[in-house]
């Protein structure tokens, strides 16, 4: 079986650095890369030995099974659909796009184009993880009554000053819950399943990115608060049920 073909567009982005050795573990081939930032790119490239694309056309025009997306939030739904029209399966970085509409427009496309489309959550295959919802399924904790949340990712200035679309309304999306905490959310929903509602306030504390609290109740009767923030010291995530 031949090595699965990638095309990466975005490939300066700082989180490239956690793709490589995921992609090198797959055994899969990296035939070119795009990025704006040209002269980026180009390290990639010349660290991989392979293509570099002077457009996202030519990139597409690549012969490859799949495609990437590194780009920054705003532009992960035009880059993606045209990945997907160019008949690639698409891995997108969180989030799969800013708004919702343009989340639902990229799930119909794959759909109708019959390509695969997935988006990077990487930290539901860490050990403790499957264990919690392994505990979750079997019932091991009875109901869920209450679900508590506390997702801390500190956030040096330096961090938002070496990508100034970062921390932004217009070039982020939403702050911290649409960079960071996605990876906490989507855990919650995992281990817990979707919420029925949810209430939500926001302020600026130390960083652009906001620090936002969510309380969340659930079909089943159980009730959630999430807190996220990139300036507090610590991450922690609770669960607790009635036998």
């Amino acid at each position: 079986m031949s090595a699965l073909r990638l095309v990466v567009a975005g490939a300066a982005a700082g989180v490239w650095g956690f793709h490589a050795p995921a992609i090198a573990a797959l055994g899969a081939e990296v035939v070119g890369v795009y990025d704006p930032n040209a002269e980026g790119a180009r390290r990639v490239a010349d660290e991989l030995g392979c293509a570099l694309a002077p457009s996202l056309d030519a990139l597409l025009a690549l012969d490859a099974d799949a495609a990437v997306v590194l780009a920054p939030h705003r532009q992960h739904a035009a880059v993606a659909s045209a990945c997907l029209r160019a008949g690639r399966h698409v891995l997108v970085e969180k989030p799969l796009a800013v708004t919702i509409g343009e989340a639902e427009r990229l799930v119909d496309e794959a759909e109708r184009l019959g390509r695969l489309l997935a988006v990077a959550f990487q930290q539901r295959t860490r050990a403790e993880v499957a264990a919690a919802r392994d505990l979750v399924e079997r019932g091991a904790l009875g109901v869920l009554q209450r679900i508590d949340l506390v997702a801390a990712w500190p956030r040096r200035s330096s961090y938002f000053a070496a990508a100034p679309w970062r921390g932004t309304w217009v070039g982020e999306g939403g702050g911290v819950l649409v960079n960071q905490a996605p990876h906490d959310l989507d855990l919650l929903c995992l281990l817990a399943g979707l919420p029925a509602r949810v209430v939500a306030r926001t302020r600026t504390v130390l960083h652009p990115s906001k620090r936002r609290t969510r309380r969340r109740r659930f079909s089943s009767g159980a009730t959630e608060r999430s807190a996220a923030s990139t300036s507090p010291p610590r991450r922690r995530t609770s669960r607790s049920g009635s036998s």
